[in-house]
């Protein structure tokens, strides 16, 4: 009985999880053909190219969330309103860069 329920809302949890990540499988499989004929030494390099074009992605929010944050710490001690203003600030631009990531 439950089986004839849960096929009516769509299938099982795997089942739902396969559909959702078999899009990705052909791109998968591309990235792995590509990265199986590299020796170490490329793979090395590689893993620095991609640290490199991530950092260069979130460097503008890297950046933004700096100047806030110096910004409130150069506000007075007494202004503890103004600086958790702007510490709310920084923590949404760094949720904002996870996703990112």
């Amino acid at each position: 009985m439950l089986g004839i329920i849960s096929k009516l809302f769509g299938g099982s949890k795997s089942e739902k999880d396969v559909k959702k990540i078999t899009p990705y499988i052909g791109q998968i499989n591309g990235f792995y053909q590509q990265f199986q004929s590299l020796s170490n030494d490329e793979l090395r390099s590689k893993t620095s190219e991609f640290k490199l074009r991530i950092k260069a992605h979130l460097s503008e929010i890297d950046n933004t969330i700096q100047s806030k944050s110096a910004s409130a710490d150069g506000l007075p001690s007494e202004d503890i309103s103004g600086r958790d203003a702007i510490y709310h600030e920084v923590d949404e631009l760094k949720k904002q860069r996870d996703q990112k990531i």
